[in-house]
């Protein structure tokens, strides 16, 4: 479909509020999904008399240093303690003497460790400790010039006995990387590979759901039916503008038009009400910033190429050392992953962006989180207002039946009213012969003559009328005056 050519302006019987959202021009349309759709028809397809009578306008923590009582030095007896050298600053004497004193291993085992490359003895919280102290160029140089001149390393700090070891050390902070990178791999696979497939499986739903699209193109009918009039019929609008279906209230202020498109939707369009189903790993993908996960996956491939570099260099030297070994069975068992890793962040990007441009936005300029995040609270709204009519339909229906009820109780007493209005009516004309004597008067009398009165009319003096008086289990005829002339 191209370019729509133009959108009929519709009259409405009344002023109606305004939906406050952003439409698209004719040519941002073409190629995104409100070229597919017809709001138009959908016109024909609904009554919108009582819409307008909805929604017309006018009517109105601190550390403490713990004491275990033992003698320290300034306390009691003076002791004498050796004297120390330090080639480091007293700040970065002590941050090395804390790090080195969580690894528990000796120095010829972390030594050892990080020349095999070995994270199954060295682990990686240690290898990460190791990494923010290896020795600046500085230091390596003040080592060097201590070395060198004959002096005993038993003078220094045991920190900086451990420091003048790991200098010696080549491609210390290499080594290090290389080791971060294998210990880390597994989970920073398990990190970015799921976030790679909640894009594209959240991006292509969205571009496959025909839900969501009949939504939209409910959304756009009522839209333009309730703006035509004063900025006239849209052929899109902005995914943004889902968010302002519930600010355009009824008159009454009870419903909003988000309520009146959930009950059309319920009414004329169920099969479109499970759209939410449809649409999957929105939650996932709107947590997705595309450019940090990219730039994992550079560090992955980065990592990968320092690993294959360090690998050839042992190789070309042709000794098969322990290093090498760990390397070589770590490049084949990872290098797939990698491969197949960054293919489906490729595919996902491009899942990502076919969506964002199919529903009318700017790749460039729409987050996931933005993108998604959108039709999370379209769908949480959208559920709330169905869950409201729902609710408002259950009042109606219980208030109807509570009616009904008092009605009921109110038929009895009026149905004996009219009874006795009857009976009044017929005994007004009688005269003292025809009323009743006592002797008549009996327990059920009024009843009888109720049914009497029901089953046979009244006759006067003129026609003959033969009464029946219950005495006990007998019968007592009764002659009328007319029989007695």
């Amino acid at each position: 479909m191209g370019t729509p050519a133009g959108k009929r302006k519709i009259k409405t019987k009344y002023k109606l509020p305004t939906l406050n959202w952003v439409a698209l021009k004719p040519g941002q349309v073409k190629g995104t999904i409100f070229s597919e759709i017809d709001d138009e028809n959908i016109h024909k397809q609904l009554d919108f008399v009582q819409f307008e009578d909805d929604f017309k306008l006018g009517i109105s923590r601190v550390n403490i240093d713990k004491v275990d009582g033992k003698s320290s030095p300034g306390h009691g007896r003076k002791q004498t303690k050796k004297q120390e050298f330090s080639l480091m600053d007293a700040n970065r004497n002590r941050n090395v003497a804390i790090a080195r004193k969580k690894i528990t291993l000796t120095d010829e085992q972390i030594f050892g460790a990080i020349t095999s490359l070995d994270v199954s003895l060295l682990t990686i919280e240690n290898v990460d400790l190791l990494s923010h102290i290896v020795p600046n160029e500085q230091e390596i140089k003040a080592f060097r010039q201590y070395e060198s001149s004959d002096k005993s390393p038993t003078a220094l700090s045991p920190a900086d006995r451990f420091m003048l070891q790991l200098s010696s050390i080549e491609k210390l902070q290499q080594k290090l990387s290389i080791m971060l990178f294998i210990g880390c791999f597994n989970d920073n696979v398990k990190h970015i590979e799921p976030q790679a497939c909640a894009l594209k499986a959240a991006s292509k739903s969205l571009m496959s759901s025909e839900k969501i699209k009949r939504m939209l193109e409910i959304i756009l009918a009522y839209g333009n039916y309730i703006n035509s009039q004063r900025q006239g019929g849209a052929f899109g609008f902005k995914l943004q503008s889902l968010d302002a279906l519930e600010h355009v209230k009824t008159s009454d202020k009870k419903q909003s038009l988000l309520h009146y498109i959930a009950a059309t939707v319920t009414a004329k369009y169920p099969q479109v009400e499970s759209f939410p189903k449809d649409l999957i790993s929105l939650d996932k993908a709107s947590s997705i910033a595309v450019d940090q996960l990219q730039a994992d996956i550079a560090e992955l491939e980065k990592g990968m190429a320092l690993v294959t570099k360090e690998y050839q260099t042992r190789s070309a030297k042709n000794i098969l050392t322990r290093a090498a070994t760990v390397l070589g069975e770590f490049i084949d068992l990872t290098e797939g992953t990698i491969h197949s890793i960054k293919k489906e962040f490729e595919e996902a990007k491009e899942a990502y962006e076919k969506a964002v441009t199919y529903y009318g936005e700017q790749p460039s300029q729409t987050s996931p989180q933005t993108f998604f995040g959108t039709f999370l609270r379209f769908i949480s709204s959208y559920k709330k207002a169905a869950e409201d009519n729902v609710k408002r339909e259950q009042l109606r229906m219980v208030e109807m039946e509570r009616t009904k009820k008092q009605e009921e109780k109110k038929k009895p007493v009026e149905k004996g009213a009219a009874l006795l209005s009857e009976l009044k009516t017929t005994l007004k004309g009688r005269d003292d012969s025809q009323k009743i004597g006592k002797e008549e008067i009996y327990h059920g009398a009024l009843e009888d003559i109720l049914s009497n009165l029901k089953t046979k009319p009244y006759i006067r003096s003129d026609g003959a009328r033969r009464s029946q008086k219950r005495t006990g289990n007998n019968l007592v005829p009764a002659i009328s005056s007319a029989e007695h002339v």
